[in-house]
């Protein structure tokens, strides 16, 4: 006799093939099901947990990058601390865009299209930044190189007080060097020049450097010598092989010298202001500080590619625009240490002088449109105004 099977464990089914066989019933099957979806449910539950636990970490990491991020952004520095991830928002910060319908000016006045259309410089240096700045002094930096005398963009207004200076400075400079800066210079060779002293100074040197270059006490090699590093001139290297121009009337420093051979036009008259207009001399300070003056590769390479790129040098960084080669040493290292360091000092140099580039960019944009502008003629709207041409107006052609 069969034993009593419950209805619950199993059931005998006889099929229509004849053969037999056990299904589970209804019962079996749910408690099967609901044990294998809690067991995935669970799995699901801690894949969850580890997932939200790894973006929890994540999200505290990117928060945490993105607030020192924004922290040198809002400061206006173009790196983090690294000094090699650029921050993108600031990447562009001191380069002007040119409404495309401006070419030459705007409203006949290049002055108000430089400084209105294009735009000047943006500073988003965030007024936190500020507000500390301010408490802080300016980081110094003293060039060791006193200046006689300055025309153009290198203008000094102490030349009645420093010319009679000259000869006594000299003698008491350590290597009786002068140097000269020539910002107009089209060779590079004489955008600085060292005139070394080898005799003692005539009373007449000013004249003999700034409009009369004369063979008199101021022979090559005899009574100077050039070079075109301060380092050179010291040890008394690489020095210049060729000079003359001498005693021509209205000539000044260097006349027609050149490293090997006769340069043309790179001398200047202070008092014409021709064929260069934008030159100044210096001579060392009996105490000033050479060595950590002196520029260092990078900077050379920075000066370098001013000299023979100006146009791109000066689009890249307001630094650039500075007329002063001190000038742009002092801001290419303030920014350099104010931007990846904690120095508010050196930041606020690194500010002051940037400025100070940006005034001199748009001074010079400015002085190029206003001699491509031109004088409006016959009160023809130029095609280069700002709203536009005149066409379709009524009175076309005329105010």
């Amino acid at each position: 006799m069969l034993s009593w099977l419950p209805l619950f464990v199993c059931c005998l089914v006889v099929g229509v093939n004849g053969q037999i066989g056990f299904y589970a019933n209804d019962g079996v099957v749910k408690m099967e099901t609901a044990m294998r979806l809690d067991s995935r449910a669970k799995r699901i539950a801690d894949s969850n947990k580890r997932l939200g636990n790894n973006a929890m970490v994540a999200s505290y990491v990117a928060a945490a990058r993105q607030e020192l991020y924004d922290e040198y952004k809002d400061r206006g520095s173009k790196y983090l601390a690294d000094g090699t991830t650029v921050i993108v928002e600031n990447e562009n910060l001191d380069v002007t865009v040119a409404d495309p319908r401006e070419d030459n000016g705007g409203f006949a006045n290049p002055f108000y299209q430089v400084n209105h259309v294009r735009g000047l410089f943006q500073d988003t240096t965030s007024p936190a930044v500020i507000a500390a700045m301010a408490k802080v002094a300016p980081a110094t930096m003293t060039s060791p190189w006193k200046q006689i005398n300055g025309i153009g963009s290198l203008h000094s207004g102490n030349s009645a007080l420093m010319k009679p200076q000259l000869i006594t400075l000299l003698n008491a400079s350590p290597n009786k060097i002068i140097r000269f800066l020539c910002e107009s210079c089209t060779s590079p060779d004489h955008q600085q020049v060292y005139y070394k002293r080898l005799t003692p100074a005539p009373s007449n040197l000013v004249d003999i450097l700034e409009y009369s270059w004369t063979a008199t006490n101021n022979v090559l090699n005899t009574d100077f010598q050039l070079f075109s590093t301060y380092e050179d001139a010291v040890r008394g290297t690489s020095a210049w092989t060729f000079c003359g121009g001498y005693d021509q009337g209205g000539v000044g420093f260097p006349g027609t010298c050149g490293p090997t051979s006769a340069s043309l036009n790179q001398y200047v008259n202070f008092q014409t202001k021709t064929p260069q207009s934008d030159v100044s001399y210096y001579v060392e300070d009996a105490n000033g500080d050479f060595t950590n003056f002196a520029m260092t590769e990078y900077e050379k390479t920075l000066e370098t590619w001013r000299q023979t790129n100006p146009t791109d040098a000066k689009a890249s960084d307001t630094c650039m625009n500075l007329p002063s080669l001190d000038s742009r040493i002092m801001c290419w290292r303030s920014c350099s240490y104010g931007e990846k360091s904690d120095n508010l000092s050196a930041l606020k140099l690194c500010r002051i002088k940037r400025i100070e580039g940006q005034m001199w960019k748009t001074k010079s944009e400015s002085k190029t449109l206003e001699l491509s502008s031109g004088t409006e003629q016959g009160g023809i709207i130029k095609s280069s105004h700002a709203l536009g041409t005149d066409d379709g107006l009524p009175s076309s052609g005329t105010f």
